[in-house]
């Protein structure tokens, strides 16, 4: 937990290299939810940080995943 945290410090406080660094050491990271049930994506989103945003979807914290657990199909 406490690498997602730091995740969600990074994604919220925009600091891009930071979050590339945490997952490339730990690659599903950016699925992994918080007590809330919120993702570094929420965060990245909420404070308008897009670079972090774009990273976190494609490093599967986004669309493919929700597709695949709701029963979404993307066109």
């Amino acid at each position: 937990m406490m690498d997602l945290n730091e995740l969600i410090r990074a994604a919220s406080g925009g600091d891009l290299e930071r979050a590339k660094a945490l997952l490339d050491q730990h690659p599903g990271l950016a699925l992994k939810r918080d007590e809330s049930g919120a993702t570094a994506l929420h965060f990245a989103a909420l404070n308008g940080h897009r670079a972090i945003a774009r990273l976190l979807i494609e490093r599967d914290g986004g669309f493919r995943h929700f597709a695949k657990h709701s029963g979404l199909k993307l066109a």
